[in-house]
């Protein structure tokens, strides 16, 4: 009987933990960004008519090797505003200094690294707790084109996520860094 209720117990744990949706949502407190890419300064953002705090983090990073043991990289980073992510949400963005609104509608979609990585990493296993949970989904677009929404132009008609991320590169903040 001990080495039943062991086996449960290490079982329930593995499940509880290998799950790779519920352990980002747990470590950022149930919240997923959405980054805000060519946007104006001044950009305020509200959701659902809640008026958000617009940060800074990290959409991409790369490592480089270089000449011997060292590594060198680079962090990009754009505007960002977290979300909960289980449901859909309307983004109304407005830039004072350009005088233009903008209204976007975020759909709450799966996501299929998270699935791809339980699939991968927890043989399955995580599935069972992400999709009941739902930790799974992500808002799409996650990139969003600040400048085109402004200009009235449908999401449609936006810069692919390809040409966001090259813009990014070019021309948004980054920060350098190098190890050993």
């Amino acid at each position: 009987m001990r080495n039943i209720c062991t086996l449960f117990f290490v079982a329930c744990c593995a499940i509880l933990f290998s799950s790779c949706g519920s352990l980002y949502s747990a470590a950022h407190h149930g919240m997923r960004p959405v980054y805000l890419v060519d946007a104006p300064k001044d950009i305020e953002v509200s959701v659902n008519g809640v008026k958000q705090k617009i940060t800074e983090d990290i959409v991409m990073n790369f490592e480089q090797k270089g000449l011997g043991n060292h590594r060198y990289g680079t962090d990009f980073y754009t505007r960002t505003i977290r979300l909960h992510y289980k449901h859909n949400a309307k983004i109304e963005m407005y830039s004072p200094s350009q005088n233009k609104k903008a209204t976007v509608l975020l759909k709450s979609k799966g996501s299929g690294a998270y699935i791809a990585t339980d699939i991968i990493f927890t043989a399955c296993i995580g599935l069972l707790v992400d999709i009941p949970t739902k930790n799974y989904k992500v808002l799409k677009p996650r990139l969003v084109d600040v400048k085109n929404a402004l200009d009235g132009k449908p999401i449609d008609k936006w810069r692919s996520k390809t040409q966001l991320k090259k813009f990014i590169i070019k021309n948004e903040k980054r920060k350098h860094y190098s190890h050993f």
